[in-house]
């Protein structure tokens, strides 16, 4: 498989669209600004209109493949997730590389020998830090959902109490029998 160097990842900073051709060819993207004891999020976007099998990996510098951490399949967006050393920004006492591989896995709706056919893959990728599992970035909306969940929870029983005066209850203040 013939790979070729990407642009250096750097937490939470926006990349260019990459270009990556399939089936035979791969992208490594070395990492940079890397915090230790961190974990980190490695994340892919892809047009879902391209039948396409995306494989991130983590490497060395050469190309060797560190352990694989967790990752999860998303619909068109591939993630994968790992751990910098305690003391250090390195895993496994190896500077992280991201490498990309994308195979076509099904034939596009035009057909395989129409212009159209993919023969490449265009895709987005960032690195971004997380806790807890969840992207930094992503803190402040999950914090106001929490907020807005509290709220909500809080006025339930109000709200409860207001519809049963409305609909139980006729304009005299009398109580009424209820609906069938």
């Amino acid at each position: 498989m013939l790979c070729e160097t990407g642009v250096t990842l750097s937490p939470s900073r926006t990349n260019p669209v990459q270009v990556l051709k399939l089936n035979d060819h791969c992208i490594r993207f070395p990492t940079d600004g890397l915090e230790p004891g961190t974990g980190y999020e490695a994340r892919i976007s892809y047009p879902a209109s391209l039948p396409t099998d995306i494989f991130v990996s983590l490497t060395t510098a050469e190309g060797e493949n560190l352990p694989k951490p967790g990752n999860r399949r998303l619909l068109n967006v591939e993630k994968l997730m790992f751990h910098t050393e305690p003391h250090q920004p390195t895993v496994q006492g190896q500077q992280p590389w991201v490498q990309v591989h994308a195979q076509l896995a099904g034939v596009h709706w035009s057909g395989p020998s129409s212009p159209q056919a993919h023969q490449e893959l265009l895709f987005d990728i960032v690195l971004e830090p997380v806790a807890l599992g969840v992207p930094r970035e992503a803190w402040p909306v999950a914090l106001i959902a929490l907020v807005l969940m509290a709220v909500s929870a809080a006025i339930a029983p109000l709200l409860a109490q207001w519809a049963k005066r409305i609909l139980f209850l006729n304009p005299s203040g009398s109580s009424t029998t209820k609906l069938q």
